[in-house]
């Protein structure tokens, strides 16, 4: 039997409810989000911060512990309100950007000006005080250094890598020296994926994202998502009754170290709501083929109605209405394969 002493750090993991992503990021046998170093990646306005909004809610509520949110770019705090709300989360979300906050992790600091690697540092402080569990750093992409502010537009030096070098190799440090059997802390990075120079990946390590290769080699999880198209969860202008629509997010772990990469899952988002665990359940079963969807919503012997009614559900806060799909995938086999109905209805597409 393995005899190891010393530090004996565990990774920790949270499950989300999310059937397939919990799969997805699972090791061990134990199912759910690693608390570690987690790139998520993808196009411009796919959902990366809605989702992750929803993630660190999610995560917050576990451990009771507070939000550090680094926004690069414009952040719609209604909508961050909102998908708080929706996850019943009262964490306190500390968000960067002005003298306040920054004289809070620093409060000898001399400096009246805000610079993005100021906030850097001011995240890196967040994650080595154990009142802070989660962190999102949104995008990488928007981050502008102080060589590139204090320069003419013609003379930038585009100096991003370094700075998100440094920073990853010193977040990675402040959450491996935190007592993780505690307290452990996770971090998000969102970026965009970029086109190759040259016409070809330069390394092995995954599809190419902004902010560098340090930060590809350092990060423990990479998460690529696209949206799903769904005609049929589109309001038309009779029915528009909320102000936006339901859509899916399809995932893929290209790397995971603390599990096994190349797994996908999805994600049912609800306009103004963010992540929902039962609309997901729904169309995971439907995935599955033990549930279908036609004229009405069938899982078993029970009809559920509408996909229209269920975003209605959904919207209303009806967790109860969706529960049986959730119990479902606790045992797809004990159900059995649905009847293929009228499935007009479904039709998935690339982004």
């Amino acid at each position: 039997m393995a005899n190891i002493t010393g530090m004996k750090t565990r990774v920790q993991r949270v499950e989300t409810g999310f059937w397939s992503l919990d799969k997805a990021l699972s090791g061990d046998g134990v199912l759910g989000i690693p608390m570690t170093f987690i790139e998520m990646f993808g196009f411009q306005g796919v959902g990366k911060t809605t989702l992750v909004s929803s993630l660190m809610a999610i995560i917050a509520n576990h451990y009771q512990k507070k939000v550090v949110y680094a926004p690069f770019e414009h952040v719609d705090l209604g909508l961050m309100e909102k998908i708080l709300d929706n996850q019943k989360c009262e964490q306190e979300v500390a968000l960067l950007g002005n003298m306040a906050m920054v004289k809070k992790f620093f409060p000898s600091m001399k400096t009246q000006k805000v610079t993005d690697e100021l906030m850097l540092d001011c995240f890196i402080a967040a994650a080595h005080e154990d009142t802070f569990c989660v962190g999102v750093v949104d995008s990488l992409s928007a981050i502008v250094t102080i060589a590139e502010a204090e320069s003419s537009v013609a003379e930038r030096n585009m100096g991003r890598a370094r700075v998100v070098s440094a920073f990853s190799r010193s977040i990675v440090q402040a959450m491996r020296l935190r007592d993780a059997d505690n307290i452990p802390f996770c971090t998000f990075v969102l970026t965009h994926k970029t086109a190759p120079m040259g016409g070809g990946t330069p390394t092995n390590t995954g599809a190419p994202t902004t902010g560098g290769e340090v930060k590809k080699n350092i990060s423990k999880v990479r998460i690529v998502i696209r949206r799903i198209s769904e005609p049929a969860f589109s309001m038309d202008s009779k029915k528009n009754i909320y102000e936006n629509h339901a859509y899916f997010l399809d995932g893929k772990v290209e790397k995971n170290n603390f599990g096994t990469p190349g797994k996908s899952f999805v994600v049912a988002m609800l306009g103004g709501k963010g992540a929902h665990v039962g609309l997901t359940a729904m169309y995971e079963c439907k995935k599955l083929g033990i549930c279908s969807f036609g004229k009405s919503i069938t899982l078993g012997e029970t009809k559920y109605g509408t996909i229209l009614s269920s975003i209605e559900h959904a919207y209303a806060g009806d967790d109860e209405f969706f529960q049986p799909f959730i119990d479902a995938l606790k045992n797809p086999s004990a159900i059995g394969k649905a009847e293929i109905e009228d499935d007009e209805n479904w039709e998935e597409g690339e982004e």
